[in-house]
């Protein structure tokens, strides 16, 4: 068997040694091209960031705020005004519509120098970066543009477009809000003035006007009772409007009004073992109908004062244009670039190209002197071409 030089550590050491300057050259070279050719080829580009948070009516609504104001009334507001705001937001700066509106008013099919409204659309959005800080509650968001001043005033423009988005939105959600709780008014009133009536025409028919102080005070327990299922019926109802049927908030609603009817029905029969109350079916005829307008009276005037604030509080959102963002940091043109890293990425491309011709220098002078007969043989005979 044929014997060969062995290379060890030392043997790269010694060739390193050998070849230093020539790396050196060749790093410094490298490094030299590549900045120019990054300098001369690739633009430059800044990044302008703004900072905002939402104002402080953005937490609870006007309606979730006023209801609150009722301590009196069985409502249960938990998970109330729980908005995912940052979402919201996201969703609104990288709409399509957001982003062409930007497209337009900044001309960059030409900055971009693209035809294609797709591809222009993707550049943008890689262009635009958003950040939450959740400890802060604060939002950011970055635009990179050819231009320091560019790139600010494109961030300006989507804090601004952002907000006015928001405004409408809150606009038209009260607009609806107002229309169904204005519907719900009308009819409360309505059924109200007929229950009025009601009770007139039976106390000039019956001469009913009283009952003994048992009677009197059952049909304020019962009464009561009534109102405070209503109230949480048209709760309900509202919550199911406004925030639909699968929402947690109207689930809790709906949970709250079937346990109260359920406990309204036993108590109706006797079967919760009161014996305070007698069963409601066993009042005269007369003490029944007047309980039963009686309560149709509490019930509407209750719901009626619970609704009429909601109404105003609607008809005030509606009109209501106020900015929803508070602005803390508008944006500002950057002093320096912030893309490329020229003197890093040229370090990066020198350092591995010397590498690599390191290494193949390396190989080849591992083959040129080995004594090994298959390399020798392939180093023969690999690049020699037989003639047909």
């Amino acid at each position: 068997m044929a014997e060969y030089k062995q290379i060890d550590l030392l043997d790269y050491l010694i060739f390193l040694n050998n070849w230093k300057m020539k790396l050196i050259i060749i790093f410094l070279t490298v490094f030299v091209v590549s900045y120019v050719a990054i300098y001369l080829f690739i633009p430059e580009k800044f990044d302008a960031q703004a900072v905002i948070i939402p104002s402080e009516s953005q937490g609870v609504s006007g309606i979730a705020s006023l209801i609150k104001n009722f301590s009196g009334l069985p409502l249960n507001m938990s998970g109330m005004g729980k908005t995912s705001g940052v979402s919201l937001y996201n969703t609104i700066v990288l709409s399509r519509t957001n982003l062409e509106k930007i497209i337009n008013k900044f001309d960059l099919y030409k900055e971009y120098n693209l035809h294609s409204q797709e591809k222009t659309l993707k550049e943008l959005v890689q262009n635009i970066s958003t950040n939450d800080e959740s400890e802060s509650g604060s939002y950011s968001i970055r635009v990179r543009a050819s231009s320091p001043q560019k790139a600010a005033d494109m961030t300006n423009y989507i804090i601004d477009q952002l907000n006015n988005t928001l405004i409408e939105l809150n606009v038209q959600k009260s607009r609806d809000n107002r229309i169904f709780i204005e519907k719900r008014y009308e009819e409360i009133k309505q059924t109200l003035a007929s229950s009025e009536d009601s009770l007139k025409l039976f106390e000039q028919k019956s001469k009913f006007y009283s009952a003994t102080d048992q009677t009197k005070a059952m049909i304020d327990t019962y009464s009561k009772l009534e109102s405070d299922l209503a109230v949480k019926q048209l709760e309900l109802s509202i919550f199911q409007k406004i925030y639909g049927t699968d929402a947690p908030i109207t689930k809790n609603a709906q949970i709250s009004y079937n346990e109260y009817a359920s406990q309204m029905k036993s108590l109706k029969n006797n079967n919760s073992g009161d014996n305070l109350l007698l069963p409601i079916n066993s009042l005269p005829d007369n003490a029944m109908a007047y309980l039963r307008l009686v309560r149709d009276i509490k019930m509407n005037n209750t719901m009626l004062e619970f609704i009429v604030p909601l109404l105003e509080e609607a008809k005030f959102d509606e009109e209501k244009n106020i900015p929803v963002l508070q602005v803390i940091d508008r944006a500002v043109p950057p002093e320096k670039k912030s893309y490329p890293q020229r003197v890093l990425i040229s370090l990066l491309i020198a350092f591995f190209t010397s590498l690599l011709i390191f290494v193949i220098a390396s190989i080849n002078e591992v083959v040129k002197n080995s004594t090994n007969e298959k390399i020798i043989y392939l180093r023969k005979e690999l690049f020699k071409f037989r003639k047909v």
